[in-house]
Parts: structure tokens; C-alpha cells; sequence
């Protein structure tokens, strides 16, 4: 288990994770995970009295596919396609698109998909 394996700083910058790793990580776990394991990673990290530089880098990979996935979404909303058509073309579970949908309506047109996932993490907390 990663945490298990980080018990120095040094462990933690020789740490090198499969590239898919992460990849997988995300795409098969829920937002609410992720959200979890990132702060749980960032604590254990500031523990170690890792840069907060580098916890950020680290840590901000779990935010990355978000990002990605609000941004296509976005594209597809500025092409007028549908919920269901979105959610179909990117694989993805309608609610989780209608949750992006409905949060990113309030930057119509230009769909900033910085501040909608802002706006997004606002509303979970």
C-alpha cells in the first residue's frame, strides 16, 4: 500500500508509480474517493515535511481528470448537444455529467473549467 511504503522524504521522491496507476485510479473510483484519498495523501505528505510545492504537484493529479472531463463536457455543451448525448460520448454516468452540466451553466458561454470545478468543490463542502 502506498502509504505503507513512504516513510521518509526521500522515499517519497523516489517514488515512482506506473504511469497507468494514477490513470486507473481515477477512472474507476468516485469523485468522493478520490477527493479522500488526495487529502489523506497531502497530510501524510506535509507529515513527511514534503514541499508544499511538491504536495500540490502530487496531489493535483487526482484533479487533473476532473479538469479534463469538465472542459470536453464544456466543449460539447458550447455544440449544443444533450445530456444524455454527452454522457454517452464520453462514457460517463449521466449524474455526474448533469452535476457538471448544472454547475457550469452559471459560466455560459465561455465555460472557465477552472472556476466550474472551483464552483464544483464549493458545493461539496
Amino acid at each position: 500500500m502506498l502509504i505503507n511504503k513512504l516513510q521518509s522524504i526521500d522515499e517519497f521522491r523516489e517514488l515512482d508509480l506506473p504511469k497507468d496507476y494514477l490513470q486507473n485510479l481515477s477512472e474507476h473510483s468516485t469523485d468522493e474517493l478520490l477527493d479522500i484519498i488526495s487529502k489523506v495523501i497531502e497530510v501524510m505528505l506535509r507529515h513527511l515535511k514534503v514541499s508544499e510545492k511538491e504536495v500540490i504537484e502530487f496531489t493535483g493529479r487526482a484533479e487533473g481528470r476532473e479538469l479534463v472531463l469538465i472542459s470536453m463536457v464544456c466543449k460539447k455543451l458550447l455544440k449544443n448537444k444533450s445530456l444524455a448525448q454527452i454522457a454517452e460520448e464520453l462514457e460517463e454516468e449521466e449524474s455526474k455529467i448533469a452535476n457538471i452540466c448544472h454547475v457550469a451553466e452559471k459560466f455560459a458561454p465561455e465555460y472557465d473549467a477552472e472556476k466550474i470545478l472551483e464552483a464544483m468543490k464549493e458545493r461539496k463542502e
